[in-house]
């Protein structure tokens, strides 16, 4: 009988009769490897038979069998001959496989002095001189080693199968847990390794942001990466940091595209809840960023491009095992092309604004339309390891994104003008210190700064006998710039008992100012600026046994600005009830003081400027303060896995700024409850995997001064939210499909009242009463990846997504306005207040793109 993995492959030899001289500069040519040998030991054998079809393994396993010859890999590209000194040689082979039947290379298998490593299909041959060998060992790293009887591959070549290494629950609780390079950790966090990670449908990239919005809870009901709402907290609400620090910008496009370079990211951990205490000042989830800290033996790089962006990324270790340097750039290629994408992408992002109509040339109002726009990130990174002990690292961050539009509004005949910046700077310098006795210690100064602006004009010529030249300017600014200190040191205590502790730091100016310089020659402005010093204390200490761990924590929060300290319990437990059975549980209490704002302005602008991050105020800004809670299970056996979790929040100090009278609008505070439960029921083959994620929650607005202190929807209410993923996978290719699924958002219906000056002509029907129709949306990837070179040192990725592939333009908010128009409802068609009603919708078909490079 063949050999087992003797499968279709072009063939070197077909059946035929060749001298063995011949046939090692036969495979020498065709897979690029080198074998030393004595021509003496070779030449005799001029009559090898090969079989059809076969791959490298396989030839050198027949040829092993017909001439007892040895044929040990030293390496990828290097093999020895050696003449056998014994008459008792016994000829292994198989092929080496996970649990979902791929194939795993790079094992290593050995007998005694003798060993080799499976190629990239899993498979290997040893040649065994001593009969006395009775165990091959299979060992690689991240699975538990296996010994099997040599008497195992006496006839046939056999599969070999391997299990990942779980070591009790400190490391894994849920391996794969949507898709490969992604798992959920024993400490309640969802963990993905970007480098890793399988492809998800609609995702181009390994996107940070996209890719979670496939963990159950976790949802963008307004389809950007800047939206993401984890588990009914607003995206404000989130403690995003980057390589430790604190983010105000996470998203380029205005939300559409995610900030983050994935190909400089090395892992991300997610936070739904179970949050440590070193995480502060936040009330909803937490998401951190990490970028590789380990100097580089070689190095490395890769180039890329989609049809909205390029970009480049190299590791360069300047001095072996101690300095190395890490740095990369992107640019988007919207200002040279305009391809489907980008064409696509704006009309989302500027839908219900003039420059839409513009860009478009759909619009007879507005004629002449120039438009500029990009946006560009970079990331550079010294890693300096004097010791083994010892890492000091220095970063640096700058994302831009620029939009600058011209055109003539024929209307009012004016030439009017946009321009919006949005800029953010960090820099950073960390220590870490590590010792098995001393324990680890991390000491972290950072600097960050974010700044938006808008400048609009608009030049026109009054209505007089004698024109005049007139100008309305409207300016808007929102900044922040903070500077903190952190330090985090932990010691393991005793076998099962680690105690964590720390000090955080950091001072924070933020504002916003808007003006309004009218054809009157009057001027408007308001602005909202304030200075925060917040400083706080954490302990964790984290017990682990065989069946349990339990994390107790504490923080002590101190708010400069409204001099007053909060206390944060954090509570944690993971147990194990039965083989592959979790059950966990946890508590905690959060608190912050810098937040968003809406501004509802009719700016022209639809919803590009219309989050304002602000401190928080004694009367008008309130801190927000959560209490939540959790429990639910965690199982996963035989390529099934299931994942249950009930919470709870309790989110006070929610304001809204009620205008139902524009001339003494009204700042109202009221709490946020929200209740859910989150499922995720997956199954896994060895090509083909499908998973489900269902989150059923309720959100609830109550307010005294409003509704009669009736509880009423959540803005972002969506009861249900479904989605249902396929994914295949065959050698270098890969496949995913995947619909979604939720519930429209609720919405608040109004009404035009000409009598109602004060409320600008608009009277509110009752507070989120209505409903946007379901949201659905059918998304499609592949990738193929291949190499470039014969060497294979050239790697080279080829992928596509098709977004939304039935072209369905969901709803995804709705809002009403006071415009002057035409009333065509009389036959004097009268000029006339008019109320507007302004949807805003999904993005369409759009596909997309990449090809990278990596080496």
């Amino acid at each position: 009988m063949d050999c087992f993995f003797w499968f279709c492959c072009p063939s070197i030899l077909a059946q035929n009769t060749n001298s063995l001289t011949q046939i090692i500069n036969n495979l020498t040519d065709k897979y690029h490897i080198v074998f030393s040998y004595k021509t003496s030991d070779v030449k005799p054998f001029d009559a090898i038979i090969l079989p059809n079809e076969t791959s490298l393994n396989a030839i050198l396993f027949a040829i092993q069998k017909q001439t007892k010859l040895s044929f040990e890999k030293l390496d990828a590209n290097n093999y020895v001959i050696t003449k056998s000194t014994s008459n008792n040689t016994v000829i292994s082979c198989g092929i080496v496989k996970d649990i979902w039947g791929n194939p795993i290379a790079e094992v290593l298998v050995s007998s005694n002095n003798k060993n080799t490593l499976t190629d990239s299909t899993g498979a290997f041959h040893l040649a065994l001189n001593d009969i006395a060998s009775t165990v091959i060992n299979f060992s690689y790293s991240g699975y538990q080693s296996v010994k099997l009887p040599l008497d195992y591959f006496e006839k046939n070549c056999q599969s070999v199968t391997l299990n990942k290494k779980v070591t009790a629950l400190k490391e894994i609780v849920i391996t794969d847990y949507i898709t490969k390079g992604m798992t959920k950790k024993e400490n309640g966090s969802i963990q993905i390794d970007l480098t890793t990670t399988g492809l998800l449908p609609g995702v181009i990239e390994p996107d940070v942001v996209q890719s979670l919005q496939f963990v159950p809870g976790v949802l963008s009901p307004d389809e950007t990466v800047a939206g993401l709402h984890i588990r009914g907290s607003t995206p404000d609400q989130n403690l995003v940091l980057f390589d430790g620090v604190k983010v105000y910008q996470d998203a380029h496009f205005f939300g559409l595209i995610s900030a983050f370079n994935p190909h400089v990211i090395n892992d991300i951990k997610l936070f739904r809840s179970a949050t440590k205490a070193k995480y502060g000042g936040h009330a909803g989830g937490v998401l951190s960023i990490g970028v590789d800290t380990k100097i580089p033996q070689k190095a490395s790089g890769s180039v890329g491009a989609t049809f909205t962006h390029t970009d480049a990324f190299v590791k360069v270790p300047l001095v072996a095992k101690k300095l190395a340097m890490f740095a990369s750039a992107r640019r988007s290629i919207t200002d040279i092309s305009n391809n489907i994408t980008f064409k696509n992408f704006s009309e989302v992002a500027f839908q219900n604004t003039d420059i839409l109509g513009g860009l478009n040339n759909e619009s007879s109002r507005i004629s002449a339309a120039k438009n500029t726009f990009l946006y560009q990130d970079y990331f550079s990174k010294l890693i300096y390891t004097p010791t083994d002990k010892l890492t000091v690292n220095l970063s640096f961050i700058s994302n831009k994104n620029e939009l600058f539009f011209r055109g003539i509004d024929n209307f009012i005949t004016s030439d009017f003008e946009d321009n919006i910046t949005v800029k953010s700077h960090t820099l950073s310098n960390s220590v870490q210190f590590n010792d098995s006795k001393f324990g680890n210690h991390n000491l972290q100064l950072s600097s960050t700064s974010f700044d938006k602006q808008y400048n609009g004009l608009n030049q026109f010529d009054s209505t007089s006998q004698t024109p005049t030249l007139l100008e309305i300017t409207f300016d808007k600014e929102n900044f922040v710039d903070e500077t903190s200190i952190n330090y985090t040191g932990s010691k393991q205590l005793f076998k099962n008992g680690t105690l964590e502790v720390g000090f955080q730091r950091s001072r924070s100016k933020i504002g916003y100012v808007v003006e309004n310089y009218g054809v009157d020659f009057t001027a408007f402005k308001e602005s909202l600026i304030g200075t925060e010093t917040s400083q706080s204390f954490f302990a964790d200490f984290e017990f682990k046994s065989k069946k349990t761990q339990i994390n107790l924590g504490g923080r002590r929060q101190f708010f400069n600005r409204l001099n007053r300290t909060f206390w944060e319990p954090r509570i944690f437990l993971n147990y194990k009830i039965l083989n592959r059975l979790w059950l966990k549980g946890t508590f905690e209490k959060k608190h912050q003081s810098i937040s968003q704002v809406t501004d509802i302005r009719n700016d022209g602008l639809g919803n590009l400027f219309d989050k304002l991050w602000v401190v928080s105020t004694p009367n008008d800004v309130p801190i927000l303060e959560n209490t939540q809670g959790s429990i639910g299970l965690d199982f996963q056996k035989k390529g099934w896995t299931l994942d249950i979790e009930a919470y709870q929040k309790e989110i006070n100090g929610i304001g809204i700024l009620l205008t139902n009278d524009i001339t003494n609008p009204q700042n109202v505070t009221g709490n946020n409850t929200i209740k859910g439960i989150d499922v995720l029921l997956k199954k896994q083959w060895p090509h083909y995997q499908t998973w489900v994620s269902y989150s059923f929650s309720e959100s609830e607005y109550q307010f005294s001064a409003i509704n009669d202190n009736t509880p009423f929807d959540g803005s972002f209410d969506t009861p249900h939210n479904l989605v249902w993923t396929h994914s295949f996978n065959y050698k270098n290719f890969e496949l995913s499909l995947g619909y979604r699924y939720h519930s429209g958002i609720p919405y608040t219906n109004k009404r035009l009242d000409t009598d109602a000056s004060l409320s600008n002509f608009i009277r509110f029907d009752a507070f989120n009463a209505e409903r946007l129709p379901d949201y659905q949306r059918l998304d499609l990837s592949g990738s193929y990846q291949f190499y470039l070179d014969k060497p294979k040192t050239i790697h080279a990725k080829l992928g596509f997504t098709l977004q939304n592939l039935t072209n369905e333009r969901n709803l995804l908010s709705r809002d009403f306005r006071v415009v002057e128009g035409t009333d065509t409802t009389t036959s004097q068609n009268t000029r006339s207040i008019l109320l507007q009603r302004v949807d805003r919708k999904s993005l369409g078909f759009t596909p997309n793109f990449v090809f990278r490079l990596r080496i």
